[in-house]
């Protein structure tokens, strides 16, 4: 199971951080000093690993089947 959690997670880590991005880029008067703007987006991206942790583990016991997670329990 934590194989395929770990193949999920960067496809999830990465469009859940392009989502968080654009939300902050889409105010100019959030990223017109460069260190707020830069805070924001490492927030963005910690968040998004935040938040891809667990959405993987979801995605990768609804990608197995009753047969695999057998397979992997044992």
């Amino acid at each position: 199971m934590w194989m395929v959690a770990a193949l999920a997670f960067m496809p999830l880590a990465a469009v859940i951080f392009g989502t968080l991005a654009i939300l902050v880029l889409m105010f100019p008067d959030l990223t017109r000093n460069v260190d707020i703007g830069a805070g924001l987006l490492y927030g963005a991206a910690v968040l998004s690993i935040v938040v891809a942790l667990p959405l993987s583990w979801l995605a990768a016991r609804r990608m197995t089947t009753r047969r695999d997670r057998r397979m992997l329990h044992r």
